[in-house]
């Protein structure tokens, strides 16, 4: 274009255009082309020398008078791309505005468009946007979209680079409208590169800035996308955000109050994006921000440290231990665990700089597939990390000890629901075992790092959820239908960019770690994940109908699924010859010719009639097939008949979904087993009526397996029993103290042993449980008229308790009335029920031999009865022997005298406060706590105090520090001390379910010896075994009692043995070992054998992992048991 010398500004020959914008017109050349004149060429306009806008330059053209004129802008790159502003309308000389105080009639915006980057923030809401994006960032790499007056304006590529502001290049529109039969799907960008787009925001004194909408896609669009959008309002409408926060920009009201729109010089700096490192950060502004990376550098720095204070093999570390979701990064974790060179962190600059100071507006966009990408990548990392930490714990020193350890003694209950027996649940004053995060046990079992990993998950999968399930303008579902509506074999990019995502969604990730104890499971799927999924799986979300033809052809928007449009697809892909313009779909041409390449000639004819497992699609419809068969068994597993009907009636989409890529007929049919439980069934016919399925084989692979997932109750630590006297105070958290008790009660009633002493446990429980609760409902703030009469009669005196408490007192006039009300004597009746129950372990403890439990148990029983009584001991034996020591009677008057002025300086005056008995009373159970531990001498307590996890390191012996030493040892205290006899009228039975039937009727007695350690050795290599008997002859004489006949006693053996797969050793004596003896039940005599195990020695062929060769090694064990106890399971 030639020079011209700067417009003259007349007013009256002017038409006037102001940019708001500075410095935004390299590129741009704004011209006037006037219809009416011979040869109508652009004239250009140019910046007004004597005039200035408010916030940027004002353009004048020349316009003598009116005319049909039209306004495009000129943008001058490779080509020359003509953009219309105002087409063929009556364009006139304009009054020029004041301009410091009105914009013009005709006004542009120079817009920098955002990006919303929001990803792992998503994850927690935030005070003023809940779970909404908020943090605009600068534009990734793609494809912004700009539509005026429902048409599209403008298609700009970004191009970003790591030291400089992104810039767009806009491809030529007009030309490929203007296109016949060439393809209009790969518009290339031929603009010059600009930091701004102009956008109109009034035209001819007209607002129009709600006519201009905007949206930003990674991928473009298709022309048939562009003409859906530009002939359906409401999908362009949920596509695209509008741009009236112009006219906010415009009023400078503060940009701060929106999140979707700012001030350029308002945003916070933040440097370029596509760097590798945002997508391992699990907050990308976090990096965005750290423009230095010195933030960053700092984090990798703490998880370095963390990461080899976990991997040390000190006994105990000091590090903190604390994970939170911006210290995780799974793949650096994941780098440093392998030993691999961590990413290094480069400094940038702030691509926001060029742009401030120039009254630019920012539009920031939704990124939604971002946002979803990012999150499950990191689901993704995190999974691997999981099972990669999970697969190196038997590379560290002791972690088959620490894997075994965990596995058996740290999990409360059984897979089927029963309590361990060997479960370690610790005490505040057990020192046997360091559990502890700093402690080497955790550590070896990265018991942190798992656990962050499974908080992390939940978190991640919910923020897919909500991604999936928002309905706003430019949400998922809609980014999703750019690529499910591109031409055909490009479609198959919106299958590939879902599907992870249905997999994100469908995963248990509350149940993905292999070491999860029962007790630490929690939900198996964040909330609404199972929901969401089954509304997909029957059509009813919108995502659904792009994935599967669930809509009849005539309904279905653009992009959705129909079996014409899926069959173009896998044409379209098979066809080599036609070129694929997006990334996905040449990627899976790539790894089919890969795999065509690498097959063998026999497998490659096996599949040539259907290309169902070799063709460039295999990998997309496989995952989705999966999906749905498997979402659809597990649903129907769970919901039965109610969910049948549901699956009924769509199943036809994804038998049309098979069909597309399976030429012939594929049928889905809903059969019921015979436990009453439905599955699917799957036949394939092909186009010859071949079937490429046998019905039994994909029914027995659909069918899934009835797993019982860890979903009982949580249990925690037992509650000390020192709290009870906190139930009746109002300052004892009553909701806290309910809890607590509801827990013991639950522990009570699954208290292993049968008899008294679980009755008596469940009945203290329950009034520990019915005080609590009482009190509770004795301090809420508003209660019902009923529970307020309640409440009043449970605050009066106990008279009950007054007496009793008066009956005791070593001084009587000295002494102090103890009242209680109602509910504080209850509270005193549970202390004592609680009591009584320690009482009673102490006494079988010490009828068995266990004098030194004995003694603790009865140490503790003793405080807790102190704490319970403290107002009993204080007011009616302390008080009145403190007074009596304060008045001393003239016949010890030195003493008297000496002790008086001692207790006046004290400011005492004999009163003892119940508070002081109190805390007497709870050192008292805390010494018979620490006795408890301190005294245990079984083989895990013997083995944990001295082995490598030990809580007192002046305990550990040298010998069990060594890995194999300490490996055997720990297996060796995996043998119980008893043993099971099963005899009388449930023998047969017993021999029958354990398939020793052939002893029925010639067995007297089965002795069963079932151990955890039997899991992992297996069948031992010899037993030997010292079985006593005393066998005796009895006549029943009624109340006189009974009269012995006979006795004799001796050793035997086992006549043969059985090891079962319950890992379960089964010894069989026969009634032939024993003396024969006959009694004649007509004259009331019977037989009974008494029985006494002396010995019990097991050698075992165990395999020890040898870590440093990374193999195993044979090595042979004995365990010899002594004196073990004898369990009856059936009786004469």
């Amino acid at each position: 274009m030639s020079a011209i010398k700067p417009p003259p500004c007349t007013p009256s020959r002017t038409f006037w255009l102001e940019l708001v914008g500075e410095d935004s017109l390299d590129g741009h050349h704004y011209c006037l082309l006037d219809h009416e004149a011979e040869n109508p060429s652009p004239e250009p306009m140019e910046p007004c020398a004597d005039h200035h806008g408010r916030m940027g330059p004002i353009l004048a053209g020349h316009a003598e008078e009116p005319a049909k004129r039209s306004l495009v802008l000129e943008l001058h790159g490779d080509e020359k791309v003509v953009v219309p502003v105002i087409d063929q309308e009556q364009i006139a000389p304009a009054t020029l505005r004041p301009p410091q105080r009105n914009f013009q009639d005709s006004l542009m915006v120079a817009v920098h468009p955002t990006l919303f980057c929001d990803a792992g923030e998503l994850s927690y809401p935030r005070p003023m946007t809940g779970h909404e994006e908020s943090v605009a960032a600068p534009l990734r790499t793609g494809w912004v979209y700009v539509f005026f007056q429902g048409r599209l304006w403008r298609e700009l590529f970004v191009v970003t680079a790591e030291e400089s502001t992104p810039l767009l290049r806009d491809t030529d529109l007009a030309r490929f409208r203007q296109a016949g039969n060439e393809d209009r799907n790969e518009r290339t960008p031929v603009g010059p590169e600009v930091d701004t787009v102009h956008i109109p925001a009034r035209l001819l004194g007209q607002d129009v800035y709600d006519d201009v909408e905007l949206a930003f896609s990674d991928t473009q669009w298709s022309w048939h996308q562009i003409e859906a959008l530009e002939t359906d309002d409401s999908l362009r409408g949920s596509r695209c955000r509008n741009a009236r926060a112009v006219k906010g920009f415009l009023d400078r009201i503060p940009g701060g109050m929106f999140p979707d729109w700012h001030r350029v010089d308002e945003l916070v700096p933040m440097r370029a994006r596509d760097n590798p490192l945002e997508r391992d950060i699990f907050m990308p502004n976090q990096w965005l921000r750290d423009i230095d990376g010195s933030d960053t550098q700092r984090t990798m720095d703490e998880i370095v440290t963390q990461r080899d204070a976990i991997e040390s093999d000190e006994a105990v570390v000091d590090a903190d231990m604390d994970i939170y979701p911006q210290m995780l990064v799974p793949r650096w974790r994941y780098l440093h665990l392998k030993g691999e060179a961590l990413p290094e962190i480069t400094e940038g600059v702030d691509v926001f700089e060029p742009l401030r100071n120039r009254h630019l507006l920012s539009l920031t966009l939704r990124d939604p597939l971002f946002a979803a990408r990012h999150l499950v990548q990191h689901m993704n990392e995190s999974l691997a990390l999981l099972l990669a930490l999970v697969d190196n714990i038997k590379k560290r020193p002791h972690g088959v000890t620490a894997e075994l350890f965990h596995t058996n003694f740290r999990r409360e209950v059984m897979p089927d629901g029963s309590k361990n027996p060997l479960c370690i649940e610790g005490s505040w004053f057990d020192n046997r075992l360091d559990d502890s995060e700093e402690g080497r046990l955790l550590r070896t079992v990265y018991e942190v790092e798992r656990a962050a990993l499974r908080r992390y998950l939940i978190e991640a999968q919910g923020a897919v959820v909500r991604l999936m399930e928002d309905a706003r303008a430019e949400n998922l579902t809609e980014a999703l239908r750019d690529l499910f509506n591109a031409e055909a074999g490009n479609d198959v990019a919106g299958y590939v960019q879902a599907g992870p995502l249905l997999q994100a969604l469908t995963m248990p990730v509350g149940r993905t770690d292999p070491m999860l104890l029962p007790q630490d499971a929690g939900r198996m799927k964040a909330s609404g994940a199972e929901e969401l999924n089954e509304s997909l799986m029957v059509g009813e979300h919108p995502l659904a109908a792009l994935l599967l033809p669930f809509k009849d052809p005539s309904e279905a928007l653009p992009g959705d699924a129909t079996g014409e449009k899926l069959r173009a697809m896998v044409r379209a892909l098979q066809d080599r010859e036609q070129p694929m313009r997006v990334a996905e779909a040449n990627v899976l041409r790539s790894l089919a010719e890969h795999f065509d390449k690498t097959s063998a000639p026999d497998i490659s004819e096996m599949f040539s009639d259907t290309r169902f497992g070799m063709h460039a699609l295999s990998a997309p419809l496989a995952e989705l097939s999966q999906w749905w068969l498997g979402g659809v068994q597990e649903t129907l597993l769970k919901k039965g008949v109610a969910f049948e009907a549901k699956v009924s009636q769509v199943k036809g989409a994804f038998e049309g979904f098979a069909e597309a890529a399976i030429p012939g007929k594929t049928t889905l049919q809903l059969n019921s087993a015979e436990d009453g439980k439905l599955y699917t069934l799957l036949d394939v016919v092909d186009e010859q009526g071949h079937t490429l399925t046998s019905g039994a084989a994909v029914g027995a692979t659909l069918r899934l397996a009835d797993s019982q997932a860890f979903d009982e109750v949580m249990r925690r630590r037992p509650v000390g029993q020192f709290f009870h006297t906190a139930s009746v105070s109002p300052i004892g958290l009553p909701p806290l103290l309910v809890l607590m008790d509801l827990f013991n009660l639950m522990n009570a009633v699954a208290y292993s042993d049968e008899g008294s002493r679980r009755n008596v446990g469940i009945a203290s429980a329950a009034v520990d449980l019915a005080v609590s609760s009482a009190q509770w409902v004795s301090v809420l703030p508003k209660r019902t008229v009923w529970v307020d009469t309640q409440v009043g009669l449970w605050k009066q005196e106990a008279k009950w308790f007054t007496s009793m408490a008066s009956s005791l007192s070593v001084a009587e006039e000295y002494a102090e009335e103890v009242i209680r009300n109602k509910l504080q004597a209850a509270g005193w009746i549970a202390g004592m029920f609680t009591v009584s129950v320690m009482v009673w372990d102490a006494a079988e403890n010490a009828f068995q031999g266990r004098l030194k439990l004995a003694s603790a148990d009865l140490t503790k029983a003793v405080g807790v009865g102190v704490m319970t009584n403290s107002d009993i001991i204080a007011g009616r034996i302390l008080t009145p022997m403190g007074r009596q020591l304060v008045h001393r009677t003239g016949e010890r008057a030195v003493a008297a005298a000496l002790l008086s002025r001692a207790a006046a300086a004290l400011g005492w005056g004999g009163t003892v406060s119940a508070g002081w008995v109190t805390v007497i009373g709870l050192g008292i159970y805390g010494l018979g706590e620490w006795l408890y531990y301190e005294i245990k001498d079984d083989a895990i307590s013997n083995w944990l105090r001295g082995g490598p996890f030990s809580g007192s390191l002046e305990d550990q012996r040298p010998e069990l520090l060594e890995e194999d030493a300490a490996y055997l040892g720990l297996l060796k205290s995996m043998m119980p001390l008893s043993i099971t006899r099963v005899t009388g009228a449930g023998l047969d039975s017993f021999l029958q379910e354990n398939e020793l039937s052939p002893w029925q009727g010639a067995a007297e007695s089965v002795f069963s010896f079932s151990a955890p350690a039997l899991a992992i050795s297996g069948e031992p290599v010899t037993i030997e075994w010292e079985l006593e008997y005393e066998r005796t002859h009895y006549q029943a004489l009624g109340r006189a009692g009974t009269k012995t006949l006979a006795s004799r006693s001796g050793n035997t053996r086992h006549v043969e043995y059985r090891f079962d797969g319950s890992h379960t050793i089964h010894f069989v004596v026969s009634e032939a070992q024993l003396p024969e003896m006959v009694p004649n039940e007509h004259n009331h005599e019977y037989v009974a054998t008494r029985y006494s195990v002396k010995s019990l020695e097991l050698t075992f062929q165990v395999k020890v992992w040898d870590r440093h060769q990374e193999t195993y090694t044979i090595r042979e064990i004995s365990q010899q048991l002594t004196d073990l106890d004898i369990k009856h399971h059936a009786s004469r």
